[in-house]
């Protein structure tokens, strides 16, 4: 028997060519996975099938390949087209891994002549791949969807015009001034963000906050002076 493998750039698989002397045949073979998105068994025949739609169905078999220990079903691609169970009967539950699809071709008398059985060859490797070859796609799966709420990297995603913003602004009742943005009034009064922070102790949580309102009013009354004097007037001598 002589054996080797013809890798063709961007096929599905790679072609098996066999040469039976025993038999006397010709044979060309390539193998895929059946695609896994599909869960029965005759819709990834059916898959199998729309790919070979302009094939010549002759000399070409399809064979099954089942999970586990469950023999290869074998079916030409003529009767299958007629009855997908055709090449489904004495398979598994689980539907079939993969595909072989085959040519094969019988030589007869013309095998045992080295120069007609070199022609049979090169006439029949050009034939399979026409015919099969290169129609088949390997099966690929689909791209993951992204879930509502999330980005690319998986990160929850906050819907245009509805997140909360990053700091929330404070608003002074008795002197009606709105403070956006405190980082300021902080750097006046000499203290961090962490002295404010949640859980200080009372003393040390007043003196700071004791710190903001002066800091506050130091700027009210450097504003009403139009900005000319670093001095607040608080501070100023009569």
């Amino acid at each position: 028997m002589l054996r080797f493998e013809l890798e063709i750039p961007h096929a599905a698989a790679a072609i098996t060519v066999v040469a039976d002397v025993e038999k006397r045949t010709v044979s060309c073979t390539m193998r895929i996975a059946a695609p896994k998105d599909k869960k029965r068994a005759t819709a990834r025949v059916n898959w199998l099938l729309r790919q070979l739609a302009g094939s010549d169905p002759e000399d070409i078999y399809i064979k099954a390949l089942w999970p586990g220990r469950t023999q290869p079903t074998q079916a030409s691609l003529r009767s299958i087209r007629n009855d997908a169970d055709a090449l489904l009967a004495g398979g598994s539950d689980g539907g079939p891994q993969g595909f072989e699809v085959i040519l094969v071709r019988d030589l007869a008398g013309k095998f045992s002549g080295a120069k007609t059985f070199i022609e049979q060859l090169e006439a029949t490797l050009p034939h399979y791949y026409e015919e099969v070859g290169q129609h088949l796609r390997a099966w690929v799966p689909p791209p993951p969807k992204l879930k509502e709420g999330t980005d690319v990297l998986g990160q929850t995603t906050v819907p245009e015009g509805g997140g909360a913003p990053e700091e929330a602004s404070e608003t002074k009742s008795d002197g009606g001034i709105t403070t956006e943005n405190n980082s300021e009034l902080h750097e006046a009064a000499g203290i961090q963000k962490s002295d404010l922070a949640v859980g200080e102790k009372g003393p040390d949580l007043a003196e700071a906050t004791g710190a903001v309102d002066l800091a506050s009013e130091a700027k009210m009354e450097r504003d009403e002076d139009g900005g000319s004097s670093s001095i607040p007037r608080f501070l100023k001598r009569s």
